[in-house]
């Protein structure tokens, strides 16, 4: 029996076969019978993989044994043996054609015990001497001698024995004439074998058919080898072969050898295996049966009784088993593979439960993430040796489904506060039901957090004893969390509150010795985890507020009531005195109790209306940090009403045209000091008053009725309010003995050239007149002893087009200053 050693995933494992040893260009094995192609010499040029040849050549994809020569002798075989003893059914086809010569000597296939060697020419058709097996031979030399039991050439002889002689008599070898066995043309042959019974047909017709009797022990023969062989001797022809195909009758395994691995759940060294759990990984057909030898599966006696397959209990305790498992198909043919039966022990744990310490947590998200497979290695050493899974619950890890196990145990949340039981299965790797369970225990604690500290404060009283209550602070670290929970305390250093050393314990009466800020560190803990902790620091500071001087303010009351409006803004920067106006609070009042509780403040401080003539307006200013921290402050707020006053009028003689008036003759009735100056003229208090829609042309004021009044609002540096003034404009019924005109035109045409005042030579020899420039530039003067004005200047330059203004005195008692304008065009 031939043993077969072959690798299934890196397992070593033994095949008892009845199949052909080779698979060089071999078909993958199906599991049917007599139709399995195992060797085949196909192709143009043949494919020679796998076969041993001697003295052969090719043509295409013809396989030439000898030529048509004399004295050759070639042969062919497959390099690997078959085994008869498990399948002896096999079937070989072929194309051949004998010609090209005069008949000798034939060539034949044959199955021969050993890797054949020293092919002979002649009448042994190329044979080696002594081979043993069975040998097909097409005999095509005439050599039978006329002797009793031999056919005439050509025929097919069947020999089962030791050696060969194409005159062995019948019925030691089977022998069929066959007049065609030389043709030019091929012939197609099928060659079958079935338990020592043959049959050959060529080109469709069964041309021999028997039971060849076994000679020489050749029926005990082990394993052999296929091949082809053809020899000329004195006589030639030439032997072809081509498309070789090889089948047998075996059966062929999906797998040569499995593994059932059991648990010995309860250490006794047994488990029960079920034998045929296996089958379907070994061959999806076949009949199966189980021996505990290879001999008895061999043999197929004694095997295992169908009731004891499953379950079945290895033999000896504490040791795996071999079973060899026989599967033979519907014609007899069998193959033997190995059933391993892996008794496996579940592992034994380190510890049945790991505590991992508690943790804080300190990024306050309500979870802490653990990684469970850096743990599981406090249960079992080498984990990696392990199929390990983790479950949430004990009933979990016991049923193994893996649904329902922990899909991420790499990053395992577990809700802050809470304690969780994690259950991790431990198997044996390859068999899941072989397992231990262990328990890690995971302890999560909350962290408080601090919600806010705000900076401490109190007043400089000047008393030098700034005392602070810093459990002010207490509510504000804990917000909304349960202070049952939780323990506060306070340090003069962060080192102190992280070690919780050196505690703060004057907490309501603790004492800064300077003005100034001081920080103080909180620390807020889990009271039941004192690890679980936050900490956090404020300041607490001594503040100062100092109070400047305000002015007392007076602004005109410009309505009948008497009242000002006031902007008692203006008193901020006095009242901060250089101080910060983003730390402080500056706000007005309208009486000292109202400004020492800051209730009802004025709300319009940039224009307050005043309730009195004179009030006390009472200002506090107050730290914006502490809002206790305040000084009051207090000034006059005077409500100053202006009187009209009135001066002489002015006149002017009446014109057919419009009467002008010049309203800047007004300055001189007012008097102005040095410090007063003339805001503006108006035609009614009310626009004096509010500085509205003053009068533009003051200096040619064309009025269209007798006595207007026009107002003067006179503004002095050194009050706070403007005075104003009434001025009465008259118009009279002059006749004068002159005549001003109010233009002309100094242009050399002879007509209206100079500025000539008719009769004035002749009735006001003593007159003076200034011409003035809009800017009041005197540009011109002039008396009795001069021309008219042409229009130049004293200097000599022409003047341009424009209004230009005059003074005209006649320096007589009866009459006035005559101002006016005239209007000179170029």
């Amino acid at each position: 029996m031939k043993k077969l050693t072959l690798l299934k995933d890196g397992n070593n494992s033994t095949l008892y076969t009845c199949c052909f040893l080779f698979f060089i260009l071999l078909i993958p094995f199906s599991n049917f019978a007599q139709n399995t192609l195992v060797a085949e010499l196909t192709g143009n040029p043949p494919d020679f993989s796998g076969w041993t040849d001697t003295n052969i050549t090719t043509d295409g994809e013809e396989i030439i044994l000898t030529e048509a020569s004399n004295t050759e002798a070639g042969a062919i075989f497959f390099s690997q043996p078959y085994n008869l003893n498990q399948c002896e059914r096999w079937r070989v086809e072929f194309d051949f054609r004998i010609f090209d010569g005069n008949g000798a000597d034939g060539l034949s296939f044959w199955y021969l015990e050993n890797p054949p060697t020293n092919f002979v020419n002649g009448a042994s058709i190329g044979l080696p001497p002594n081979s043993r097996g069975i040998k097909v031979c097409f005999d095509t030399y005439d050599n039978h001698g006329g002797q009793f039991g031999n056919n005439p050439n050509p025929e097919i002889q069947v020999y089962y024995g030791e050696g060969y002689a194409e005159n062995f008599p019948e019925p030691d070898m089977i022998k069929e004439f066959f007049g065609n066995l030389r043709s030019t043309d091929y012939q197609r042959a099928e060659i079958s074998w079935d338990n020592g019974n043959i049959e050959v047909v060529i080109d469709g017709n069964i041309v021999l058919a028997g039971t060849p009797q076994a000679f020489d022990g050749v029926e005990n023969i082990a394993e052999g080898y296929f091949g082809f062989s053809a020899s000329t001797g004195a006589i030639s022809d030439r032997h072809s072969i081509k498309n070789v195909e090889v089948y047998i009758d075996a059966i062929q395994l999906d797998s040569d050898y499995e593994q059932i691995v059991e648990c010995d759940q309860n250490g006794d060294g047994f488990a029960d295996f079920d034998l045929t759990s296996a089958e379907n990984s070994f061959s999806a057909i076949g009949d199966f049966t189980y021996y505990t030898s290879i001999s008895d599966a061999g043999s197929g006696q004694n095997s295992i009784p169908d009731s004891f397959l499953n379950p079945f209990t290895n033999q000896t305790a504490y040791q795996n088993q071999i079973i060899y498992v026989r599967v033979e198909n519907e014609v007899g043919c069998y193959v033997i593979g190995e059933l391993e039966l892996v008794l496996a022990s579940a592992p034994a744990l380190d510890s049945i439960l790991v505590s991992i310490p508690g943790r804080c947590d300190i990024d306050h998200d309500g979870y802490e993430n653990y990684d469970l497979t850096q743990v599981v290695d406090q249960l079992i050493m080498n984990p990696q040796d392990y199929d390990i899974s983790y479950y949430e619950t004990q009933g979990d890890a016991n049923t193994g489904d893996i649904l329902n196990s922990i899909q991420n145990p790499a990053s395992y949340s577990v809700n802050a506060g809470a304690t969780k039981t994690i259950y991790v299965r431990i198997g044996s790797i390859g068999d899941s039901d072989c397992y231990a369970v262990g328990a890690i225990m995971l302890q999560t604690y909350m962290t408080p957090e601090i919600i806010s500290a705000v900076q401490l404060n109190v007043c400089d009283n000047n008393s030098n004893d700034y005392i602070f209550d810093l459990t002010q602070n207490t509510s504000n670290v804990l917000g909304n969390q349960n202070p049952a929970n939780s323990t506060v305390t306070y340090y003069n250093t962060l080192l102190d509150a992280n070690e919780a050393t050196n505690e703060i314990t004057n907490l309501t009466n603790y004492q800064l010795t300077i003005a100034g800020c001081e920080t103080i560190y909180v620390r807020i803990e889990n009271h039941a985890q004192n690890q679980c902790y936050e900490t956090s620091s404020f300041d607490i500071c001594v503040e100062d507020v100092i109070v400047g001087t305000p002015v007392d303010l007076q602004e005109c009351a410009t309505t009948d009531s008497g009242l000002a409006s006031f902007d008692l803004t203006i008193n901020d920067s006095n009242i901060l005195s250089g101080q910060n106006p983003l730390e402080y609070n500056v706000e007005y009042f309208l009486t000292l109790s109202a400004a020492n509780n800051s209730q009802n403040p004025i709300q319009n401080e940039l224009n307050y209306q005043a309730q009195n003539p004179q009030q006390t307006i009472y200002v506090r200013i107050e730290n914006n940090i502490d809002s206790d921290c305040y000084q009051v402050e207090s000034f006059v707020i005077t409500s100053v009403k202006n009187e009209v006053i009135g001066l002489d009028s002015i006149t002017a003689c009446e014109n057919d045209e419009n009467t002008v008036f010049d309203l800047t003759e007004a300055e001189d009735l007012i008097n102005l000091t040095q410090n007063q100056q003339i805001i503006g003229y108006y035609n009614t208090q009310d626009n004096a008053n509010t500085n509205s829609n003053p009068i533009t042309a003051v200096s040619n004021y064309v009025v269209n009725s007798n006595n207007e009044t026009i107002i003067i609002r006179v503004q002095d540096s050194q009050e706070p309010c403007f005075l104003l003034y009434s001025l009465q404009l008259v118009i009279e019924d002059c006749e004068e003995d002159f005549f001003i005109p109010n233009g002309f035109s100094p242009n050399a045409d002879g007509m209206n050239d100079n500025f000539e005042i008719s009769g004035l030579y002749e009735n006001h020899p003593n007159f003076e007149i200034q011409i003035f420039s809009r800017n009041g530039r005197k540009i011109y003067e002039g008396n009795n002893t001069k021309d008219f004005w042409d229009g130049n200047s004293n200097q000599g330059g022409e003047l341009p087009t424009g209004t230009y203004f005059y003074v005209l005195n006649l320096n007589d008692s009866s009459s006035e200053i005559i101002k006016g304008w005239v209007y000179l065009n170029r």
